[in-house]
């Protein structure tokens, strides 16, 4: 088998290019970068296929973006105009402060991974640069319809 990883129902490579070289299936050893691999496959099987295959720094970017949310905004963005911007409800409190001032009154030392919601706006801390937040991921949670 060729996947570098399990996958359930895999088939085995029918083409392996490597180079300008065209190899035998069977004969490729484990897999390297940038061979290009040619698989029957039943439609079932194309996720894990592609879980097999992924880029690492594909994955690494998107369990970022699942952890730290979609966006990344400075401590010094005004929480009312976020919520303007992506329409979202937030406590009227809330409107006139900052992103940095409202996680700094939530976490006296905050670290990386610290989180708050206010309202539908879901702020992660991303980066701390000399003992202050240097960045936070932002994540919208929309309320479902009524």
């Amino acid at each position: 088998m060729f996947c570098p990883r399990p996958v359930a129902g895999q088939r085995p490579a029918i083409l392996v290019i490597r180079g300008n070289r065209v190899l035998e299936p069977g004969s490729t050893g484990v897999p390297r970068v940038n061979d290009v691999v040619y698989l029957l496959a039943k439609p079932d099987d194309l996720v894990r296929l592609d879980e097999a295959f992924a880029d690492n720094a594909v994955q690494a970017r998107a369990a970022e973006r699942a952890y730290f949310g979609d966006f990344t905004v400075r401590p010094d963005a005004p929480i009312g105009a976020l919520a303007q911007f992506y329409g979202a409800s937030v406590e009227p409190d809330r409107r006139t402060m900052t992103v940095g001032e409202l996680l700094a009154e939530r976490f006296a030392n905050p670290v990386v991974g610290d989180r708050m919601q206010v309202g539908e706006l879901e702020f992660t801390v991303r980066e701390i640069r000399d003992g202050r937040i240097h960045s936070v991921g932002l994540k919208l949670h929309r309320s479902a319809p009524g």
